[in-house]
């Protein structure tokens, strides 16, 4: 967001609502590390949706970049790992496909 936005990418990339929730989350846990540590995943997904205009066109999200349902649906099945995986009592073991996913996910994200 800071190559779109400059300096100014925390409140012009960022809506006030989910801006307050981190600052909330990061204040609750006294200020340590980076106030966007404290961003849930579904926050991310809502900032993409924001952004996804400006961010399809930077690569690597060209393609991905526009295709909201797509992008929702990968989040939503991260989220939905993330879950399984911080409340050990459901016993989840990711299969192959969940890897395979995480790592397109990934790559769309960071390459």
């Amino acid at each position: 967001m800071k190559t779109i936005y400059g300096e100014e990418w925390w409140i012009k990339g960022i809506s006030r609502v989910i801006r307050k929730r981190i600052a909330q989350n990061y204040e609750e846990n006294d200020c340590i590390g980076n106030k966007f540590d404290y961003t849930y995943i579904w926050d991310l997904a809502k900032i993409w949706e924001r952004n996804i205009s400006d961010f399809s066109k930077i690569s690597p999200f060209m393609e991905w970049g526009t295709k909201w349902n797509t992008i929702e649906k990968d989040f939503m099945k991260l989220n939905s790992m993330r879950n399984k995986l911080m409340h050990p009592t459901r016993n989840y073991i990711p299969s192959e496909d969940d890897r395979e996913f995480l790592e397109e996910f990934a790559q769309k994200i960071f390459s």
